[in-house]
């Protein structure tokens, strides 16, 4: 197909800003658990420098120097492991160099320091795609819906491998649907079309009742 995945770096790492908004500080938590000002400075200290790594890694990524940009992102991390965009971004940038399990790793904490975003969810599905294990890919992007039913990049992979497995339904189709609303992208706009055509055709066959086939009888004996 001529449709890029979004698993592009120019296209799917999050900007510097949003990186040091999606920071969780620690100076948010109850009166029970709450650091001491010592504690708290060097925890606060950490964060502003895992925030700093994270932006440099940005730049390498924008210098298309992606090995410098996942030692900043692994420097990131080591000062401040509860950084889900952080994993998200290192996981993209492991997924680009072919190392599919650590990426899954990184997108698997992502997903798990961030409960409500589909991004790290639908992430991990490219990682089993891109090993053409299609099922599991298909998993995650439901698993990414849950989350965001209409989050345009989980809705776009999952009607790919409906497609690559032939196994287009009802379920594609209102995927389809929910797609075309939102997509602004010519390429992919004419794939989900194409999608939609096929799909609609697919349902109306499992609709029409399939009768047995009928064969000719044979002629009754005749008697003296």
């Amino acid at each position: 197909m001529p449709i890029r995945s979004s698993t592009s770096r120019t296209t799917a790492l999050a900007g510097a800003a949003v990186l040091a908004a999606s920071l969780m500080l620690p100076g948010c938590v109850n009166n029970n658990t709450a650091l001491k000002p010592d504690a708290q400075s060097l925890a606060n200290e950490s964060i502003i420098k895992a925030q700093e790594a994270a932006a440099k890694a940005q730049e390498y990524v924008a210098d298309d120097r992606p090995v410098e940009a996942i030692d900043q992102y692994r420097r990131a991390l080591a000062l401040y492991r509860d950084f889900p965009a952080a994993w998200n971004n290192l996981g993209l940038l492991l997924l680009d160099q072919n190392r599919a399990m650590e990426a899954a790793e990184a997108f698997k904490a992502a997903a798990e320091l961030s409960p409500s975003d589909p991004r790290p969810v639908k992430n991990i599905g490219d990682v089993w795609q891109k090993q053409l294990y299609f099922d599991e890919a298909f998993r995650r992007y439901e698993q990414a819906l849950e989350r965001d039913p209409n989050y345009l990049p989980a809705l776009r992979e999952a009607i790919r491998v409906d497609a690559l497995r032939d196994s287009r339904n009802e379920a594609t189709a209102a995927r389809i649907q929910r797609a075309i609303v939102q997509e602004t992208d010519p390429d992919w706009r004419e794939f989900l079309l194409r999608q939609k055509v096929l799909c609609d055709r697919n349902v109306r066959e499992r609709a029409t009742p399939q009768f047995p086939e009928r064969f000719p009888t044979r002629p009754a004996a005749k008697v003296d």
